[in-house]
């Protein structure tokens, strides 16, 4: 009898591992699907960039000369015309506009030497964003593109800006952004991450980016279709896509975590 017992509760214990097998395969995808949607897709550059002043005043001098009298100190803000520092024999400088003294190099007493930085002046008031990307991203950005700039530790404030000038020079492929600064606090130096709108695709078929496998989904029905898709344009979130295969309110398996990585700038 004990033998038989045992039996009979293996067998059921076989029975409810296979009532639960089949549940599962039945829905294996509850609670990691999505649906294809139908909406728009804003396609936009990323980078981080860095805020840089259009007016930096810098002193050098020609000839070796010694320090006779500081007026300021390094960090100290400035208004234009405010004397700065004299040095024997050359004339006395003074502030050619507002700004922070950023380099101050020499104590009073101490010599200066020809083509050294002596001191520094870089104003506030005329700020702008520098970044830099790769030859690959910086094909879609032109002058005139909206720019959203969010700040380190000032992520509740959104800045917009345009974009002023797209170059190169030796360093690289440079874009250079001007903004508005409103409620913000800034210094030259700080850095800041930086989304451009590249253009705006407006109600096409589109697919949760997480739910892509390179160039392929997973239809989700009685049984799993995978679908092969063109994929277009995406906005970290979704992507543009075109297929026959797909329309508006079919399940998609989700791959990965869904969201997007920028922060849907736009």
């Amino acid at each position: 009898m004990k033998k038989s017992t045992k039996l009979g509760i293996g067998s059921g214990a076989l029975l409810l591992i296979g009532i639960i097998g089949f549940l599962a395969l039945k829905k294996p995808h509850q609670g990691m699907t999505d649906v294809v949607s139908r909406g728009d897709v804003v396609e936009a550059a990323y980078g981080v960039g860095t805020v840089k002043s259009d007016k930096t005043y810098t002193i050098k001098t020609g000839v070796s000369s010694r320090v006779v009298k500081r007026y300021v100190r390094q960090g100290q803000r400035v208004k234009k015309g405010d004397i700065l520092i004299q040095l024997d024999g050359l004339p006395t400088y003074y502030a050619p506009f507002n700004g922070v003294v950023t380099t101050l190099s020499y104590d009073v007493g101490e010599v200066v030497f020809s083509q050294t930085v002596v001191l520094t002046i870089v104003s506030l008031e005329d700020l702008y964003m520098q970044l830099s990307m790769d030859e690959r991203t910086i094909g879609g950005v032109r002058e005139g593109q909206e720019a959203r700039i969010s700040f380190e530790g000032q992520r509740d404030k959104t800045s917009l800006g345009k974009v002023r000038a797209v170059y190169s020079n030796d360093s690289g492929f440079l874009i250079d952004v001007d903004f508005d600064r409103k409620n913000l606090t800034l210094l030259p130096n700080m850095t800041a991450d930086v989304a451009i709108q590249i253009a705006v695709h407006k109600d096409k078929l589109r697919v949760p980016v997480a739910s892509l496998d390179i160039d392929k989904v997973t239809k989700v029905t009685d049984k799993p279709v995978e679908v092969h898709v063109k994929v277009g344009a995406n906005d970290g979130r979704y992507a543009v896509v075109e297929t026959d295969q797909l329309k508006e309110g079919d399940r998609i398996l989700l791959r990965k975590t869904a969201g997007n990585s920028h922060g849907d700038p736009f």
